[in-house]
């Protein structure tokens, strides 16, 4: 009895097999195929350092503990835990790279297979293709899933093998492994370090994962659908099929009648959340430990602070999450949300680019839609442009169809896996982090763990106050919802041209007639209006294809790239030194051109003189009269440029009678598109670029009787002019 009842259930499974496949293919790509443990431990180590890696068929995940990495004092950063995403090529000779290889490959035909399977079951919704009995829906049907089934049973023994390999790689090599063999296998190694001799023990642990197991029971599944289908060709089995489940009710009538409706929803709202919902997504979880120290109390003072920041790009706008605490050094800030155009944050200037290119495609495909909608719901405008029906829903179709599956939207994944990285390397929220990562894998989703670190210090009177902050940056990236929104699209066109016109195409096929639904009807398609329509409709695809960028580059509206920038410049004073005895009255005369001497920054004066000869009584003090005639355009910046100096008896000391400093304004910022841009925020106020004439004039006086001569004065000048040259810029990055 048990038999008959099992048997019976030919008919499930061979109905709903390729339903479940469906399910259980969206395991098989998010699931990864086999895992290795790994614990570390020494001598002088009161804990074990674990880390497991999981292997997919495109990515390397490794997950450590954050306090066996950063010390049991962080161990709550990034809640506890933290993934890093490496690419099989990344690694020199990674494990499992074949495998991952082969995988791939294979995962891509069963998901092909799986397809045309689904499309197959809607074009026979209503009527079954049935030429004969081997090229029947059932026998048809049957083969795909065998083949399906054999397939995803070969991968299962893939996985076994790469494995079986793994565990005799582990056997075979240098280290004197303590190797327990197998699918499911470990080893254990101990050596003391050629340090400090520490005793060192590594275990790992591999086996399979979950992949395996959903392949097995996809490979089941499928089989089992296969044979229950191809035993449909054996006429004389007697086999009394139970009723397929569901299938006779109300509800399932009724979802199997509007079975089209539905495609049509879940393209609308597919096609709508491609151009509304974000395509990537980039996260940023910071650990932020800031140090205050000074240098005259031993106390060091210690404030951590946590902080998420994300950037969802879409191509019309950029959703930036950020933490303002971030770029306060007493971490006061708060958390803020934006919208924001692209040309806002330079951080992301290559990956913006590939994120542009998709406004054409999708205004295009908005385009579509419209017309779709006009045509289908508004009679005067349907009526004008005439044509059939089934016409323009196969025009419009194929016209989306083809703006989703070629151009930017076709090329996203690729570009944005050649371009994301290179913005990744050093993306920061705030210009005052400089954040190292090392190599990210060109992919478009992925995990990498990065740090940043800063310093400054406060001079006061009798203390030096020394702030560090050491930051630790786990960055994750991905696709986002508008993303798989664009890769539904394709597929539900495929559904729904099969499930409204596959019915069609099946009865003719089993008449052996003509598809005379689809036969051309000429007069329909040749009025005026109804030809701009297809005509536009034909330019509304191109442009969504490319040919907008050609005509209007939407690239142009990327940020463009920032680098950092270091100035340097040289200094160099020229100048004249003169003694000179001056009579009452004499003048001295002298010019300095700041001209030779680069870009004048300083123009200083120093004088000095002495009595020379005195009188035996009374003597009257000399002095000196001086007058500095800058450069035209010269600001003084409030400096007298005249005035007098009183004589010392025999006493040389030149005193600076006057100084000229002009502004230097320094970049205010490392970082500027160009070398122009970072050089024309360097600048010097102020002139001085030119000749400055100096005059002095003495002022001998003698005494009041005649034993009293004084008839002269030693006057000690000095003139100097620092001139800035050879400005130089170099890149830091």
């Amino acid at each position: 009895m048990w038999k008959e009842k099992l048997l019976g259930q030919r008919s499930n499974f061979a109905y709903w097999s390729p339903l479940v496949l469906i399910v259980f293919l969206i395991s098989l790509h998010t699931t990864s195929f086999a895992g290795v443990m790994f614990s570390n431990s020494s001598s002088e180590m009161d804990n074990e350092i674990k880390s497991r890696s999981e292997y997919y068929t495109d990515t390397i995940i490794e997950t450590k503990q954050s306090g066996e990495t950063f010390g049991e004092n962080n161990s709550s950063h990034f809640g506890g835990e933290y993934s890093q995403s490496y690419s099989y090529k990344q690694l020199a000779g990674p494990a499992f790279a074949e495998t991952a290889e082969t995988l791939d490959g294979r995962l891509g035909l069963i998901t092909m297979s799986c397809f045309i399977l689904i499309l197959f079951c809607f074009m026979n919704r209503k009527e079954k293709i049935s030429i004969n009995r081997f090229v029947s829906f059932n026998s048809i049907k049957g083969y795909l899933m065998l083949f399906i089934g054999i397939i995803s049973l070969i991968s299962v023994f893939t996985i076994t093998s790469g494995l079986s390999d793994y565990s005799d790689e582990i056997a075979d090599s240098d280290l004197d492994w303590d190797v327990d063999e197998g699918i499911w296998g470990s080893a254990t190694v101990e050596f003391e370090s050629f340090i400090d001799g520490e005793s060192i023990t590594i275990d790992q642990e591999w086996g399979p994962d979950f992949m395996m197991l959903a392949l097995f029971v996809f490979s089941m599944i499928a089989l089992i659908g296969g044979i229950a289908n191809i035993s449909y060709l054996k006429e004389d089995l007697e086999i009394e099929d139970a009723p397929v489940w569901i299938k006779d009710s109300k509800t399932f009538s009724l979802a199997n009648r509007h079975s089209v409706t539905a495609l049509w929803i879940v393209l609308v709202v597919a096609i709508i959340g491609s151009v509304v919902a974000p395509w990537q997504t980039i996260n940023q979880e910071w650990e932020v430990e800031q140090r205050t120290e000074s240098s005259v109390s031993e106390e060091v003072n210690i404030t951590e602070h946590s902080s998420e920041v994300s950037w969802n790009m879409n191509p019309f706008y950029m959703q930036f999450d950020n933490d303002t605490a971030l770029g306060n050094a007493s971490f006061e800030g708060e958390e803020t949300s934006s919208y924001d155009s692209y040309k806002e944050h330079s951080e992301l200037s290559d990956s913006s680019a590939v994120m542009l290119e998709l406004r054409w495609p999708l205004i295009c495909a908005i385009i579509i839609g419209i017309f779709m909608l006009m045509q289908r719901y508004i009679g005067k405008f349907s009526s004008t442009i005439s044509g059939t029906n089934n016409g323009w829903i196969l025009l419009i179709l194929t016209s989306v169809l083809l703006i989703y599956s070629y151009g930017a939207i076709g090329n996203f994944e690729d570009e944005m896996s050649k371009k994301i990285d290179n913005d990744l390397q050093d993306l920061s929220p705030s210009w005052d982090y400089d954040v190292f990562n090392s190599e990210i894998s060109s992919s478009i989703s992925g995990s990498k763990l990065g740090s940043a670190f800063s310093s400054s210090n406060t001079v006061t009177p009798g203390d030096v106050t020394f702030d560090s902050a050491t930051s630790r940056i786990l960055t994750t990236w991905s696709p986002a919802i508008g993303y798989y929104f664009a890769i539904i699209i394709p597929f539900a066109i495929f559904a729904i041209l099969s499930a409204q016109y596959g019915p069609i195409v099946i009865d003719s096929i089993n008449d052996y007639q003509s598809i005379k639904e689809f036969e051309f009807d000429s007069k329909s398609w040749v009025a005026k209006p109804t030809i701009i329509a297809l005509v536009t409709l034909l330019i509304t695809s191109s442009i969504g294809m490319g040919l907008g960028e050609l005509m209007f580059d939407s690239k142009s509206s990327a940020p463009a790239s920032i680098y950092k920038w270091d100035l340097d410049f040289q200094q160099s004073w020229i100048g004249d030194y003169e003694e000179i005895v001056m009579n009452d009255q004499d003048s001295y005369q002298n010019e300095l051109d700041t001209g030779l001497n680069g870009i004048p920054s300083q123009f200083n004066l120093l004088l000095a003189c002495d009595e020379s000869n005195t009188g035996l009584t009374n003597e009257q003090p000399d002095s000196i009269s001086w007058k500095i005639n800058p450069p035209e355009g010269t600001d003084l910046f409030g400096e007298m440029n005249q005035g007098e100096l009183q004589c010392t008896d025999q006493v040389f000391i030149l005193e600076p009678i006057f100084s000229w400093r002009a502004i230097i304004n320094l970049p205010k910022s490392e970082f500027a598109e160009t070398e122009e841009d970072y050089l024309n925020q360097f600048s010097v106020e102020g002139g001085g670029l030119g000749a400055w004439d100096v005059e002095v004039v003495a002022n001998v006086n003698g005494g009041t009787t005649e034993f009293d001569e004084d008839t002269d004065l030693q006057l000690y000048f000095q003139f100097r002019s620092v001139g800035i040259g050879n400005v130089t810029v170099e890149k830091i990055t």
